[in-house]
């Protein structure tokens, strides 16, 4: 994987499925499962915030999260796909610019601290390579 985000969802799979992993090696080539917590000390970053900015440009501006959701379900799949696709140089202070979704843990296949599920040895016995492709 070349983007961060996809090398990320590698990594989550090597923690999520530590017990039966399935695959011999991993390449995460530029960002694991630790990135969300390098860019932001920790602190959840902007995107947790973009599903909320795609809302209420789509007409469901709620301060209700569960109305929020039920009325991005009625949306039409391609006023969001076209509402992404003519949105994505917008500066939401990420370090790509644009808008830019991640997975919220869930304790099962993302999970909230990877450096403790590492220490206790909760991750894949494979080999994982991983490098900085987007280096100069």
């Amino acid at each position: 994987c070349r983007e961060p985000i996809r090398c990320e969802s590698v990594d989550m799979y090597n923690f999520a499925f530590h017990e039966d992993p399935m695959v011999s090696g991993l390449i995460m080539s530029s960002g694991t499962a630790f990135i969300e917590n390098m860019l932001n000390a920790g602190v959840p970053g902007p995107k947790y915030s973009n599903f909320s900015y795609v809302a209420s440009h789509l007409g469901c501006d709620s301060s209700s999260a569960e109305k929020e959701l039920a009325c991005m379900k009625k949306v039409d799949a391609a006023i969001i796909t076209d509402f992404l696709a003519n949105n994505t140089n917008i500066d939401m202070s990420d370090m790509y610019g644009g808008l830019a979704f991640s997975a919220v843990a869930d304790e099962r296949v993302v999970f909230a601290n990877y450096t403790d599920r590492a220490l206790r040895g909760k991750l894949a016995r494979v080999v994982s390579w991983q490098c900085d492709l987007m280096a100069d």
